[in-house]
């Protein structure tokens, strides 16, 4: 069960294993600490939540488009699952969509489409990562679009526009 998340941290447990997954050094015994010193990157969406432990992704929670990105719909409540071996950089999640950056710049995006905000130049729903192309250096989600910055500090947009949420 997921019991709160914010800025800087989320908890989460189950009747097996529990978790504060923090940005600060210190949490309350009795939960397992994944924290900052741990070399984390962790970005919560809608009802999901993914984070990079050592480069690794995580994830856990609703999952029925795709956002978590391990190949199927399940949803994943009762574990953390580790989405692949693959290595990345930065990740972010949006309203039910990710994105990362692997260490080679490349982007690769998944889950929900509706709107384009995966760049993959269609609306079609992609449940493992897909390859976004680009050199990037950093990537972010927003609510059914994304911007990421270039290597060469180009800014790029893409998904739905209507809420003035692309604008700059």
């Amino acid at each position: 069960k997921l019991y709160g998340s914010g800025i800087s941290s989320v908890v989460y447990k189950n009747d097996i294993e529990s978790y504060l997954i923090s940005r600060e050094d210190t949490c309350d015994t009795g939960w397992n600490k994944v924290s900052y010193t741990d070399n984390i990157n962790l970005s919560c969406g809608n009802g999901f939540i993914i984070f990079l432990k050592y480069n690794k992704l995580f994830g856990f929670g609703t999952n029925k488009l795709g956002q978590l990105g391990l190949g199927y719909t399940d949803t994943i409540f009762n574990s953390i699952t580790q989405q692949s071996n693959s290595s990345w950089i930065r990740v972010s999640s949006g309203n039910n969509h990710s994105i990362a950056v692997a260490p080679d710049g490349s982007g690769w995006s998944w889950g929900y489409n509706t709107s384009g905000q995966l760049g993959t130049n269609n609306t079609v729903m992609q449940v493992s990562p897909t390859l976004l192309g680009g050199d990037w250096n950093d990537i972010y989600c927003g609510y059914n679009m994304s911007v990421g910055i270039k290597r060469d500090n180009t800014l790029w947009t893409w998904g739905r526009k209507d809420r003035k949420s692309t604008r700059l």
